[in-house]
């Protein structure tokens, strides 16, 4: 049996990879899920240390003595699912692969090198202004209320160089993530190519789709000046929900960031860059678009959600009127938030 492992850096189409295979694998393929879409959670559980393990939502509810159980449990479903595969090839895919410590790569080794005959990596690989500025934006839909890009540093050297030291270099491929050289624009469909196998566009499962800058805008400035969180954590989860669900469709405008602060990152960056175009086939962006909203720091995002809001209200209340009322308390509620955005 042949590992063909997808190292799932984020921001390069993971999770619409990983939705889709889960659903429809590329012919000739067996893509495993027990657990869901990807292994981010099987990955911690068969190969991380407690301490990363602690963090799990299981163990969180129920103390640290129940991760013995969830690790057996872990491992006898994935290779149950393994033994009752129709294929001799199968694909592994999570983000958290190139997050893991250097002993947990080398026990994940163990782990493949009982299990199958040979094993295969492939990387997508984003450029680092796209990355940063797709990142921060994930953190913001995640409820984050701070600017801090240093955070949203892509950090190719130390996602991938453990892989190459434990498995050699020659087993790795990466390729930039680029939709003009992806394979119908797609990452689903170029990565069954890139394996050699094919893909229907029909099958593909689109996921984490980008804001507009007004979203974003918006989106900054709800979470630094929301009223007092709500105690319930599910209605809470659930309310930031249907926020993003509605930013979602608003909005058009792109966004770039402000030269000084462009410059600095490519500056904190620069060895990283170097390490990683040493290893593409096209060498990485390092370049923004200009468009009119330069984005510098939380005032300058502040400032086009204060002249954003009026298209907002109207777009709230074209949603809110074109939804269909079943109850009379839905009606009320209705009534009540349009007299408080009029």
């Amino acid at each position: 049996m042949k590992a063909f492992v997808h190292l799932g850096m984020h921001k390069t189409g993971t999770s619409s990879v990983q939705e889709s295979y889960a659903r429809q694998a590329p012919a000739g393929f067996f893509y495993p899920t027990g657990r869901g879409a990807n292994l981010n959670v099987d990955a911690r559980l068969l190969f991380e240390e407690d301490t990363i393990c602690a963090q799990i939502p299981d163990v969180l509810r129920h103390g640290q003595e129940v991760l013995p159980q969830l690790r057996r449990t872990a491992e006898e479903s994935l290779l149950r699912q393994l033994s009752e595969s129709p294929c001799d090839k199968v694909i592994l895919s999570a983000e958290r692969f190139t997050y893991m410590s250097h002993p947990a790569v080398e026990r994940f080794r163990d782990f493949l090198d009982r299990h199958f005959d040979e094993t295969t990596f492939f990387a997508y690989i984003r450029d680092p202004i796209s990355f940063v500025k797709s990142s921060f934006q994930e953190r913001l839909k995640s409820g984050a209320d701070k600017i801090r890009f240093q955070a949203d540093y892509p950090g190719y050297q130390a996602r991938f160089e453990k892989f190459e030291d434990i498995f050699g270099r020659d087993r790795i491929g990466y390729r930039l993530f680029s939709r003009e050289t992806l394979e119908g624009g797609d990452v689903v469909r170029d990565l069954a190519h890139w394996l050699g196998s094919s893909y229907r566009a029909g099958d593909v499962q689109t996921t984490n789709e980008g804001l507009s800058i007004e979203a974003i805008a918006l989106l900054y400035t709800y979470a630094r000046h929301r009223p007092q969180a709500v105690d319930d954590p599910t209605r809470k989860n659930q309310g930031h929900k249907a926020l993003i669900a509605v930013l979602s469709e608003f909005g058009s405008g792109k966004w770039h960031l402000d030269s000084s602060v462009l410059d600095k990152i490519l500056t904190d960056i620069a060895e990283d860059c170097a390490w990683m175009n040493a290893r593409l086939d096209a060498p990485l962006v390092l370049t923004d678009i200009e468009t009119p909203n330069p984005i510098s720091d939380g005032a300058s995002l502040e400032a086009i959600a204060l002249r954003a809001f009026p298209d907002l209200r109207e777009h709230l209340a074209a949603r809110l009127s074109a939804t269909e009322v079943r109850r009379l308390p839905e009606l009320a509620a209705k009534v009540d938030f349009l007299r408080a955005i009029s």
